[in-house]
């Protein structure tokens, strides 16, 4: 069966949860896909006292806010730079192992993020440029950033046919085996494949961003270095090496596992894949 993969390309521009997470961060910094409708209120003097008696402390305390409700005693032992959202934390997580740990921020070194509520962050040595959302657990990590202009994998060549060459197909997150079969069958079609890429370089501006994305319920645990990936809901990565430059998309009922000192870098993982 044929098919026009032009239309899928667009229509992946249109429906992908991979853009609609970015253009979200857009609009506010990542407040909202942090912490939702919750208000977001500076710190009072007695949260500033209770937070240094924990052992933190930050560049400016007026760049940290937190939503009402906020436990200043669930954070300890840790630094704050830049711009700073916390969420709400009054449950225990999951770390792994039927392990169970207050939520909360500890032994950790922040910098530009959002936190959602009931997120684990602890024993990690730097997490920088991401958003955080509600359930997720990072745990026991090195650094966990995002730099200026990633794209999180997409546009990456893919190498089709690599024993003869010349078939390399842009790709994007949600990219099929027949969309790449059909581009790498016609690249003597020049008019198709230069629309296609100027499609799938649209699909690339459009997740261009300086903020990552932790989605509800994702793990990062004992994992050297994590940069510039967008980590869809529920998925695991456990340890792992590294992974850079990379997308993950993943649900509940297909969660993308990375496990077992696993290197993925420039990589569009989807939907129940393992590594």
């Amino acid at each position: 069966m044929d098919i026009d993969a032009l239309e899928l390309v667009n229509k992946a521009i249109e429906t992908s949860e991979l853009i609609r997470s970015i253009s979200a961060i857009r609009e506010d910094g990542g407040r909202r896909a942090a912490v939702g409708e919750a208000e977001v209120v500076p710190l009072t003097d007695a949260d500033i006292a209770r937070l240094e008696k924990n052992g933190n402390l930050a560049a400016d305390w007026a760049k940290v806010r937190v939503v009402r409700g906020f436990d200043p005693d669930r954070v300890r032992n840790s630094s704050f730079f830049g711009s700073v959202v916390l969420g709400k934390f009054d449950k225990e997580m999951d770390v792994g192992d039927g392990i169970f740990l207050p939520a909360g921020i500890s032994n950790s070194t922040l910098t530009h993020c959002c936190i959602g509520s009931n997120v684990l962050v602890r024993d990690v040595k730097l997490l920088s440029n991401y958003v955080v959302r509600e359930g997720a657990v990072l745990f026991d990590c090195g650094t966990i950033s995002t730099g200026p202009e990633a794209v999180f994998g997409n546009g990456v060549e893919l190498p089709i046919a690599i024993e003869t060459g010349g078939r390399e197909v842009k790709a994007y997150a949600e990219i099929t085996v027949e969309v790449a079969a059909k581009i790498a069958k016609s690249r003597g079609d020049r008019a198709l494949i230069e629309r296609y890429e100027e499609a799938v370089s649209r699909y690339v501006e459009a997740v261009r961003s300086n903020v990552g994305v932790i989605d509800r319920g994702a793990a990062i645990r004992h994992t050297k270095k994590v940069a510039d990936v967008y980590i869809g809901p529920y998925a695991v990565i456990d340890t792992a090496t590294t992974v850079v430059n990379t997308t993950i998309l993943s649900n509940e009922e297909e969660a993308v596992e990375i496990r077992d000192g696993a290197y993925v870098a420039h990589s569009l993982d989807q939907w129940g894949s393992a590594a």
